[in-house]
């Protein structure tokens, strides 16, 4: 053989090991992987529900700021034409 043959026969030789050993490392390398996407799963569900919670508390918040704010427009304003003035709303 000559010596360029030898050579490119030993650099695949060394990417075939190379390769071997990674595969038999690979399935390991999934499994661990695997618990850390569970948690992340689970904290990003617990994530979502605060956040669901949070957006019900500011509708409800919205809600009873708005009834708030519709009692006062409903509120007649009366005033003293002589003075012209108004009475301050509550």
């Amino acid at each position: 053989m000559d010596h360029t043959t030898s050579n490119l026969i030993t650099v695949l030789v060394v990417l075939l090991f190379i390769t071997v050993i990674l595969w038999i490392f690979l399935p390991f390398a999934i499994f661990g992987t695997k618990k850390k996407l569970d948690r992340l799963i689970e904290e990003a569900k617990k994530s979502n529900a605060s956040l669901q919670q949070l957006i019900e508390e500011v509708k409800m918040s919205q809600i009873a700021d708005r009834r708030k704010n519709e009692e006062e427009e409903e509120m007649p304003i009366m005033f003293d034409i002589r003075t012209d003035e108004r009475p301050k709303r509550r």
